[in-house]
């Protein structure tokens, strides 16, 4: 998938159509169909600096942890910031370099690497 143009791919994410990777280089999110055919490419908007991994919940959302924003974002079909989590902190609801994500139906779980934590 993406020979040639990805830059840094951390995170990814797979559904029963599609293989999203956190194109970290790039600052975007990289979509693919199964086959490794492109699709499309997210980008908040141009909101995101550098993500590192990326979420689908079971309604299809992508979620996105941008390590260097330090800052979780829910995208919207438009592919712009539909919620925006944390902030650098230290406190509940902040990160330090969000940098994994996963899903429990549509509980999200953060690794919060800079405060040494992983947080609902």
């Amino acid at each position: 998938l993406g020979a040639g143009e990805l830059c840094e791919p951390l995170g990814l994410a797979v559904d029963a159509r599609r293989v999203l990777v956190a194109d970290s280089g790039n600052a975007r999110v990289a979509v693919f169909a199964l086959d490794g055919t492109p699709l499309d490419v997210l980008d908040a908007e141009g909101e995101l600096a550098r993500p590192v991994d990326v979420a689908l919940d079971p309604l299809g959302r992508v979620w996105i942890a941008d390590a260097e924003l330090e800052r979780v974002v829910r995208l919207d079909a438009r592919d712009g910031v539909e919620r925006s989590l944390g902030g650098r902190g230290a406190r509940a609801g902040r990160f330090a370099r969000p940098m994994g994500l996963a899903l429990l139906g549509t509980r999200l779980f953060a690794s919060d690497h800079g405060n040494h934590r992983v947080q609902e």
